[in-house]
């Protein structure tokens, strides 16, 4: 039999080979081990979690789970399932309402009153005023004039009443203005004073605004005074214009624009002296329970074939799109009095308008600036002030990246391969410091531009189903925009007949699904859409079906409340839309 104390213990065969380990090491070994440690340590000490679960990315809309032939299911917003009624509403709660009430629809008066009251307190007992915005107009690149809400209350009641009394019960307004308080006052003063009102595209030639006023057939215009050719604009109106209303600009106040010949039963007046002459406080005026909603706000937006057309949006339709903009946000992050939101498209957009709508809702701030449009220098438009939400439009964007990446600040190679690998993680980059370029004046108007942009958090882009798919912009595209700004951006499909969005991408959504796909997110809350085409095997249920889009609900334009969009798509599988 064998001594059991000949054979080595466990611990005995532990304890050699460890003293083998370290007789045999060297300073390459201290190394190597110093960098596997390294390796396995690193990832735990500062990984971070994605910003948001890939399940939520995995599914993004849900399904009907019946179909018509020749047509796709119906998909829907994850947070409105089929059967329950589409968002549709803000959830306006009063003073002493009880908190487990879901509260009121609201309208534009309810967004106004907000904006100027501030939010209710935690007992809902009373308004914060300290968390009121303002609306800023920027003028050039380092001029920006606020404007206090109270004073925008008061350009209100004094368009309105003045408007009321001139247009009668069922007169109408147009507006012919860029982007500017003033546009806004004449939306609000239609909606609190009852008559309807209609804004002009600005920026297009005058025979094409010709055409549009006389499709309005106005009783007042308001206008930007030396921008319309008076002599052929005032006849198209027709006999029923009654008054025109001028604003003049801080360089060309000193004119006598009141003296503007007009036609026989026109008169004018100035904004300076509607202002002046006007004893119209800042108060908030009540807004009985069971008063008629507001007059419907008309725009007119182009098609494909480049022709305008009139689409007349009721407070309803503004009030849905204006609900799922907001309920789109991520619930950590949404709109509040610490933002400012800066649209470089015009407000007579139906997206952008509602983009302010809830902004102003949300008690966030509005800056404005007459550089607005499809392709403007996004630098310019900025004017080295410093927003926290963009709206703008894809080509913009081009530019803006194009400009930007010739100019040599953006990330390293290096730097943008760690950028993307975040990305596919699901966490967006930090961003990168502006660099210091010396004294010369060049390189301190770059520096202003590049600050300009220095607290954006997010951006959302709108598609509009009328652009010229060659400015669309591509998920690479979309993934270059967030490797070199690490900003988040939101791409979303919008419609002249649709107030909001069609659909829009999540915010959190980074991955980049290729260079020639163009993909605009999943539905807004407010509406359903679904695929229609000849083939029922080509629109049918399954990956790859594809037709034209069919939008419904409570913000689409028009009595049925349903419009078929002349874009082609398929649902991916993800169920989010893809432009073809």
């Amino acid at each position: 039999m064998a001594d059991p104390t000949s054979a080595p213990s466990l611990a005995e065969s532990i304890d050699a080979s460890i003293a083998s380990f370290f007789a045999s090491h060297n300073p390459l070994t201290y190394l190597l081990l110093a960098i596997i440690t390294g390796i396995l340590v690193y990832p735990l000490i500062v990984g971070q979690d994605p910003d948001i679960h890939p399940f939520l990315l995995a599914r993004q809309s849900s399904a009907a789970p019946i179909r018509n032939p020749k047509e796709s299911p119906v998909y829907r917003a994850l947070d409105v399932p089929h059967g329950y009624p589409l968002r549709n509403a803000l959830g306006v709660k009063d003073i002493g309402a009880p908190k487990w009430t879901s509260g009121r629809r609201g309208d534009l008066r309810d967004v106004l009153a907000r904006a100027v009251s501030g939010p209710l307190n935690a007992e809902s007992t009373a308004h914060d005023a300290s968390k009121v915005g303002k609306v800023w107009t920027l003028s050039g690149k380092d001029k920006s004039t606020p404007t206090e809400m109270k004073e925008l209350m008061r350009m209100v009641k004094t368009l309105g009443s003045f408007a009321k009394d001139k247009a009668g019960a069922d007169g109408k307004v147009a507006v012919c203005l860029s982007n500017s308080v003033e546009l806004l006052a004449s939306i609000f003063a239609a909606a609190f004073y009852d008559y309807e009102v209609a804004i002009i595209p600005t920026g297009l030639p005058q025979n094409q605004t010709d055409n549009l006023l006389a499709q309005t057939n106005p009783n007042i215009l308001i206008a930007e005074a030396g921008e319309l050719d008076l002599t052929t604009a005032l006849p198209k109106c027709g006999t029923s214009l009654k008054e025109l209303i001028l604003i003049a600009k801080p360089d060309s106040k000193h004119m006598d624009w009141a003296s503007t010949p007009t036609p026989k039963g026109v008169s004018v007046t100035t904004w300076d002296d509607l202002l002046s002459s006007s004893s119209a406080t800042s108060d908030i005026p009540s807004i009985e329970k069971d008063a008629p909603k507001p007059k419907p706000l008309s725009t007119f937006t182009s098609t494909t074939s480049g022709l305008f057309t009139l689409t007349t949006f009721t407070s309803d339709n503004l009030i849905a799109g204006t609900a799922a903009l907001l309920t789109s946000l991520p619930r950590t992050q949404p709109l509040s009095p610490t933002d400012t939101l800066l649209p470089t498209t015009s407000i007579s957009n139906p997206y952008t308008l509602t983009w302010i709508l809830a902004a102003l809702y949300s008690n966030a701030s509005i800056a404005l600036n007459s550089v607005s449009g499809p392709n403007v220098d996004l630098f310019a438009t900025t004017a080295s002030f410093q927003p926290t939400i963009l709206v703008t439009s894809p080509g913009t964007l081009q530019k803006y990246l194009t400009n930007y990446t010739k100019t040599g600040l953006g990330p390293s190679r290096f730097t943008k391969f760690f950028h993307r690998r975040s990305l596919r993680q699901g966490i967006m980059p930090s961003r990168k410091p502006i660099p210091d370029l010396g004294g010369g004046k060049d390189a301190v108007f770059l520096v202003m531009e590049l600050a300009a942009l220095s607290k954006l958090r997010a951006v959302f882009v709108g598609h509009d189903t009328s652009a010229d798919k060659a400015n669309s912009l591509t998920s690479s595209d979309l993934d270059s925009l967030r490797t070199e700004l690490g900003v988040k951006i939101s791409y979303a499909l919008t419609s002249g007949q649709v107030a909001g969005a069609v659909a829009q991408g999540n915010l959190h959504d980074y991955r980049d699904k290729g260079e020639k796909v163009v993909c605009v997110g999943a539905p807004a809350g407010s509406v359903e859409i679904k695929l229609v085409g000849d083939d029922d095997g080509v629109v049918g249920r399954g990956r790859g079906g594809e037709g034209f889009i069919v939008v419904n609900g409570p913000a689409v334009a028009g009595e049925k409340g349903e419009v078929q969009l002349d874009v082609k798509a398929k649902i991916d599988t993800d169920h989010t839309l893809l432009l073809l």
